[in-house]
Order: structure tokens, then C-alpha cells, then sequence
């Protein structure tokens, strides 16, 4: 049996012939120092030999036998192996934070630490220190071989892959309640918010920036519209109010509303119309163009038109009242009303019907959008005082009469005309035939000369004749006794009778009497004929031109007919 020793620090066996620890290098005669007793406890052993360790070791007989030998020869070979291997392939220690990278022929391979590592001599091997992540800390790395990236924070050690980079390293954002984080992937495009409180890491291929939250009170709106769908919306206070990632927003204040007070809402969006009333914090709507106002307070005697432009309606408010208009509502000024006493009375006229009717007594009169005051003097409020009549006084009164023209009354007064034309045309070609041919043909020389050229243009000539000085019943018998035929008759006569029918009858009802002309009021009579054409421009504008057209084609084919009328006269008188 081999004699060995046994080293006091790491155990390990020894040959005698050894003269240190072929593990920790310390000699056979090593013990532990002992602790002073100032030394404080927890220190490491230190070595300090003692004076036995000066003096040479004492001799020892060994005791050869053939187990020694054997386990020599083993232990000889080992360590010849061990040689061997670290020669051929070499052995490495790797610590925590190490990492073994090996370069095959067409491959990378990593090994992290801890751990023993036998490495080929033949090939390629670099040891590389891991990254130390803290808790706020991030790497973002990217795979050579397929492309793809991705972020890793801490806290960690972090290892690289075999055919990872490191792209960019950083520290995370620290977000507190009151901020956001609007995130922005730069290869897609997609957006993305994060409230906080949190600790914001970026992944691989994002961008972020950080803003505050919006703080509302009570007193304000935030009008927001999504970018991404273009809807809109209203958020209010109070509160903390944080965006979407495609919104924009637009901050207002709420309007103050007392009690007098309104606003007139329009939705642009609808075109639907509103009015909000005070008292009140009124908040817009996200589609709302509005305009503030105050209410109008009337008296018990002042009163106001409101017309309503969407019924085209009027109405009469009267006061006391404050009043507060329609969504569609449009005032007039505010007026007084009329105030009459027991003898005094006006006349008024409704403008839209032509109703003419004497207001008396005592009271207030509130005046309609369509009623007129008639007065003979325009600068007088028109209140007339009554006749105080004794026992034997009296008054004569003479009322004129009054005619309304409609539209079927002209017609009816054209339609009769031209009847009476006819009738005459039609005796003038039968039973009177003979007394017209001596009396009234032989009188009227222009008669004669339309006999000749009647068959050439009949109706030239009788347009012809019906500008020649004769009277209208003659002018229809004796045309008809030349052989005029009907037709052109008939035509002639509409379009020079009928015009001037209609004309005369819609002048002559716009008067109800002539002292209503002597008293003045012609000029008031004529405009109120012409408030009508006043309201239909564009028909009145038409019809304007096309009476300026028909009368110059009347005055080219007058010029016309008075040359033939001329001809027609000489040839007569010859």
C-alpha cells in the first residue's frame, strides 16, 4: 500500500513524495493558524507556518506493497490522460455572467455559464460577458439569421443568441398618473396609448412619446374627433381625461347662461336648428355652430312680429312677457301699441285680403304683421276723433263702392270681350251682311282696300285694321262682310283686346273711390299694387321682358302695317 498524506485545507490525498497539495499548494506540515482573540470573527484562514514547519520533516519508512504499485500506475496514467486532454481538447471554467461562443464551419453555438466546458482546440471559441439588465433598463437585438427583432428589460442577465446583435440600448419611461405614453409601431404603422402609472419599455420596432393627461373642471369641454373614423364627440369636466391614439381635441369653455339669456344651436351636421335657455352652464355638442343672445322683455303696452322662416308663419307677441324666439324664429323691432280712447277710432286695412274695417272704443290696439293704418296725412299716427252729435244734427254719407279684381274676374272681362267681338262678326256676316255692306263698307274707305288683298294675308291686314280710327263694332262687321275669315279674326282680336281688358280691369279695382285719388293716396294705391310683383322678382323680371320683346315686335309690325294701311288708301282713293 502507497503511504499518502492528507492536506488539512482541501482534504485531498497526496503522494509522499510530494512535497506540496497538488490542489491548493499547501506543504504537509500546514495547520490552521489559530484566531487571536483580537481578530474579529468571520475572517478567512491565513496561512503562517509554524516552528515545526522550519526544521526538516521526519522520516518515514515507506511501505511498499503491491497495491501501491498498482494504484501508481493509475494514477500515472491519469495524469498522462489529463496532459492529453488539456493538450487536445482543452477544458474552460465559465463564471455566472460568461458565455462560451464557438465557431463551427457553418454554425454558431453559445454556452452560458456557470459550468465546465471542454472545447475543441481545432476550432474557434471566444468567452463574452452577459449584459447586466436593472430594472429599468432595456437592449433591443436583432436575429441575423431570420431577420426578426425583439426588446428584453430587466432586471436580468441577459445572454445573446447565437446569431444575435445588440441594436440599441436605453432606459424605460417612468409614467405617473397624470401622463400617457402614444406609441407608434414604425413598421406597421398602428398607434397605441398607455396610461400610467407604469414603467414603459419600447418593444423592438416602437416609438413613444410622452405627454400629460388633459385636466378638465367643471366649467370645460374637450370637443374630440377620431382621425382614424372621423367621428366626433364631446368629453366634460370635471375630470382627467386621456386621448385615443388617432384622437385630436380641441378645449373650450362652457358658457355662462343667466336667465335673460340664450343661445341658438345649429347641428351642421343635421341642419336641425335648437334654442337652450338660461339659467344654466350650457356645453356645445360635437356638431354644434351656436350664437349667444338676450331675451327681449316687453312692456304691457309694446308688442312685436315674429315671422318664422321656416312656415313663413307670423305671429303677435304681446307684452307683458320676456320672450325667448324660436329656433326659426326672426323678430321685428319691438313697437308700441296704439292707444285709443272712448271717441277716437282708426281705420285700418289688412294687406294680405284688402279688408278695410274702423277700430273704436278705448283700449289698446296691438297692430297684425299684414294690418295698415289708413290716414290722409302720412306724418299722423291716423287716430281720428269721433262726430259729437246734438239732437238735431246729422250727417249724409255717400259710400263708394268698391270691386276686387281676382284672376278669374280678368279672364272673365277678356273672355267677354272677345265674345262680343265675335258676335258682332258673326252678324256682320249674316243677317246684317247687306246693311253693313251699304252703310258701313261704303263709308269707311280702308274697307275697300282690304277686300282686294284679304286673300293674300289675312291676318296682316285685319291686324291692320284694328289700329284704323274706326269703333269696335264696326271695325268686326265690316270685316266680316270683306270675307275676313274667322280665325285670323278671332286672333287679331285676342292679341290687341285682351291685354288691355285685363289691364283696365285690375287698375280700376286698385281704387275704391275717387276721393281716395283727391285725398292724395294714388301714390299708396299704386305701391300697394305693386307690393306683390315686389315679392316675385324673377316673375316680374320675366314678365317685364317679355312685354319690352312683344312691343317691339308690335312697333316692327306696326311699321309694317301702316305702309300696307298707306298702299291700301292710295289704291282706294284711285
Amino acid at each position: 500500500m502507497a503511504v499518502t498524506w492528507s492536506c488539512k485545507l482541501c482534504m485531498q490525498r497526496n503522494s509522499i513524495e510530494a512535497d506540496k497539495c497538488v490542489t491548493c499548494g499547501r506543504p504537509p506540515d500546514w495547520v490552521p493558524a489559530q484566531r487571536p482573540q483580537s481578530e474579529p470573527p468571520g475572517e478567512l484562514e491565513v496561512y503562517r507556518p509554524s516552528e515545526a514547519s522550519r526544521t526538516p520533516p521526519r522520516e518515514v519508512q515507506p511501505m511498499v506493497t503491491c497495491k501501491s504499485y498498482a494504484q501508481l500506475c493509475t494514477g500515472t496514467l491519469l495524469m498522462v490522460l489529463n496532459v492529453l486532454l488539456n493538450l487536445l481538447w482543452p477544458v474552460r471554467f465559465l463564471r455566472m455572467d460568461e458565455q462560451l461562443r464557438v465557431q463551427h464551419l457553418t454554425t454558431v453555438t453559445v454556452v452560458n455559464g456557470p459550468g465546465l466546458v471542454c472545447i475543441n482546440p481545432f476550432k474557434t471559441c471566444t468567452i463574452v460577458k452577459a449584459v447586466t439588465l436593472g430594472p429599468l433598463d432595456y437592449v433591443r437585438v436583432r436575429d441575423a439569421m431570420d431577420g426578426s427583432e425583439r426588446a428584453v428589460h430587466g432586471p436580468r442577465l441577459f445572454f445573446l443568441g447565437p446569431y444575435e446583435k445588440m441594436q440599441a440600448s436605453g432606459q424605460g419611461v417612468s409614467v405617473s398618473n397624470m401622463q400617457y405614453v402614444l406609441i407608434e409601431d414604425r413598421q406597421t404603422g398602428e398607434r397605441k396609448v398607455q396610461r400610467g402609472p407604469l414603467v414603459w419599455i419600447p418593444g423592438p420596432r416602437e416609438e413613444g412619446r410622452v405627454f400629460n393627461a388633459v385636466r378638465l373642471s367643471s366649467t370645460e369641454y374637450i370637443n374630440v374627433e377620431d382621425l382614424l373614423s372621423g367621428a366626433r364627440r364631446v368629453e366634460k369636466g370635471p375630470c382627467i381625461w386621456f386621448p385615443g391614439p388617432y384622437e385630436e381635441w380641441e378645449q373650450g369653455d362652457a358658457v355662462h347662461l343667466s336667465g335673460t339669456e340664450y343661445v341658438t344651436v345649429q347641428n351642421v351636421l343635421s341642419g336641425e336648428r335648437r334654442v337652450d335657455k338660461g339659467p344654466c352652464m350650457w356645453f356645445p355638442g360635437p356638431h354644434d355652430e351656436w350664437t349667444k343672445g338676450a331675451s327681449i322683455s316687453l312692456t304691457c303696452t309694446q308688442y312685436l312680429a315674429v315671422l318664422n322662416k321656416l312656415s313663413g308663419a307670423s305671429t303677435l307677441v304681446k307684452g307683458p312677457c320676456i320672450w325667448f324666439p324660436g329656433p326659426y324664429d326672426s323678430a321685428s323691432p319691438v313697437k308700441e301699441a296704439i292707444v285709443l280712447q272712448d271717441d277716437e277710432y282708426v281705420k285700418l286695412k289688412d294687406v294680405s285680403t284688402g279688408t278695410r274695417w274702423v277700430h273704436r272704443g278705448k283700449g289698446l290696439l296691438f297692430l297684425e304683421p299684414t294690418w295698415r293704418v289708413e290716414s290722409s296725412n302720412t306724418r299722423s299716427s291716423g287716430i281720428q276723433k269721433s262726430w259729437a252729435l246734438r239732437g238735431r244734427e246729422f250727417l249724409r254719407l255717400q259710400v263708394a263702392p268698391h270691386l276686387r279684381v281676382t284672376k278669374g274676374a280678368a279672364a272673365l272681362a277678356a273672355m267677354a270681350k272677345q265674345i262680343a267681338g265675335a258676335v258682332g262678326f258673326l252678324l256682320g256676316r249674316t243677317l246684317l251682311r247687306q246693311y253693313v255692306k251699304e252703310n258701313v263698307v261704303a263709308q269707311f274707305p280702308v274697307f275697300k282696300a282690304v277686300a282686294q288683298a284679304v286673300k293674300t294675308e289675312p291676318f296682316s291686314v285685319t291686324c291692320m285694321v284694328r289700329f284704323a280710327p274706326i269703333p269696335t263694332t264696326a271695325k268686326a262687321m265690316g270685316l266680316a262682310a270683306v270675307e275676313v275669315p274667322f280665325g285670323p279674326f278671332l286672333l287679331a282680336s285676342s292679341l290687341f283686346g285682351a291685354p288691355w281688358s285685363i289691364l283696365s280691369a285690375v287698375v280700376g279695382s286698385s281704387l275704391a273711390s275717387l276721393p281716395e285719388v283727391l285725398e292724395g293716396r294714388g301714390d299708396e294705391k299704386m305701391r300697394e299694387l305693386l307690393q306683390s310683383w315686389r315679392q316675385k322678382p324673377i316673375l316680374a323680371t320675366g314678365l317685364l321682358v317679355a312685354v319690352v320683346l312683344l312691343t317691339a315686335l308690335l312697333i316692327m309690325r306696326s311699321r309694317k302695317m301702316y305702309a300696307t294701311y298707306r298702299e291700301l288708301m292710295a289704291k282706294a282713293s284711285a
